[in-house]
């Protein structure tokens, strides 16, 4: 199952999310479905598809139940027969391939217990292994065929070990619900969002934390700002790199910065003018609004306004419009440029930047898409909504300069 094939226009507000299982081995004891038919049967418990059909894995008869959606991250409806299945969703954007498994080869000193080391591409590539069950916690249930889903995001190809893999759904960002706090503890930060499909809910994983957690250095790196800071302050540290971004607090994320600023100052640049720019940033992770404030706003050349998602960032842009109508100013006296993630709920990255450079006031604004999504592979999609500039996660280094660039400044 690859991805050639699949069309999305850019700027709809539509995102397409693959679909996949992870299915928990039943507890020690517990009589188990088997494609011989021992056990109970879906139909057995009243397990139900919805045509009132038993599901069951990849129709070969092995009963699972549904993890439930109303109850907290991770519980389940034990069934008698067996495994527990539980379902998972990422963005089509970050998805290259679904393969089968493939022989895997251990990796000397694994970073983390879930990875179970690396198997060579048909590209030539040698590609990192995670089993996602065991990041997840869950035993997983040997008695399937599991697949291998390969992503790319943040420049990395990484494999996901799964149960198996269900079908592709096109939804909008305005049906993506934000996890509750709740949720989010119990997940240990692994949900950015929930979606309603056929009476089930599908949790979409952080993919990018996971791998950050797996591999440190691939969490997003906060490096010392660029030019003067203001007068009495300090600059931060270079080089402070959270385990994992989407897990870092708003008390450590203040620690950071606080224990950073004590300890570096950075050399000034007299040549610098002394500008500060007014930057909208939207960004639906409260960890990344906070390193990104912390970073820019430490280098004196910034000051930021901050959106928790794209439909924010655009009331915010109307009415900064409306302000500057009323002040009879232009509106680059208010705002000067733009940053948006790409994934966020209500309205993503791609519509803000198409509905910025379809409008005629704001249309003049630089706009920069900081995201995983950003890729060679998938650098037409910014293109096509008139972006001005993109570029990855993780390096926020490259957020400042690339801003300052698009503001005509030197760096």
């Amino acid at each position: 199952m690859g991805q050639t094939g699949i069309l999305l226009e850019s700027g709809t507000n539509e995102l397409e999310i693959v679909e996949f299982f992870v299915d928990e081995a039943a507890p020690e004891g517990t009589a188990s479905g088997m494609p011989d038919g021992s056990g109970a049967s879906g139909a057995d418990v009243g397990l139900g598809g919805p045509d009132g059909a038993p599901e069951d894995l990849d129709g070969h008869g092995v009963c699972v139940a549904e993890a439930l959606a109303g109850g907290a991250f991770g519980t389940a409806a034990p069934l008698a027969c067996g495994s527990l299945r539980r379902r998972y969703g990422v963005n089509v954007a970050k998805v290259v391939e679904i393969i089968r498994t493939q022989p895997v080869t251990a990796l000397p000193q694994m970073p983390h217990p879930a990875a179970l080391g690396a198997f060579p591409h048909r590209d030539g590539r040698v590609i990192p292994l995670v089993d996602l069950a065991r990041y997840l916690g869950i035993p997983r249930d040997t008695s399937g065929e599991p697949k291998i889903i390969v992503t790319e995001f943040n420049s990395v190809i990484t494999g996901f070990l799964v149960s198996g893999v269900n079908r592709i759904h096109r939804i909008s960002w305005t049906d993506v619900e934000a996890p509750g706090r709740f949720l989010q503890e119990a997940s240990r930060n692994s949900i950015t969002g929930m979606v309603r499909l056929d009476e089930r809910v599908v949790f979409l994983l952080d993919m990018e934390s996971i791998v950050a957690e797996m591999h440190p250095d691939l969490s997003i790196r906060m490096e010392r700002p660029l030019g003067p800071v203001p007068a009495g302050g300090r600059g931060q540290a270079a080089d402070i790199a959270p385990g994992n971004a989407g897990a870092v607090d708003e008390a450590g994320a203040a620690s950071a910065a606080g224990a950073a600023r004590e300890t570096v100052v950075p050399d000034v640049r007299p040549d610098l003018p002394p500008r500060r720019y007014r930057i909208l940033h939207a960004d639906d992770s409260g960890s990344v609004r906070r390193l990104v404030r912390s970073l820019m706003e430490a280098s004196g050349r910034f000051e930021l306004l901050q959106a928790n998602d794209g439909q924010e960032a655009w009331e915010m842009l109307d009415g900064l419009r409306r302000d500057a109508e009323a002040k009879g100013a232009p509106l680059s006296d208010l705002v000067q440029a733009v940053v948006s993630d790409i994934e966020m709920p209500r309205m993503d990255g791609l519509t803000l930047c198409r509905r910025i450079k379809e409008d005629p006031v704001l249309r003049a604004l630089p706009v920069a898409l900081f995201s995983s999504l950003v890729s060679e592979r998938l650098g037409h999609k910014g293109e096509s909504v008139g972006a001005d500039a993109q570029f990855a996660k993780p390096d926020l280094q490259q957020l400042s300069q690339k801003v300052l660039e698009l503001l005509g400044e030197p760096v």
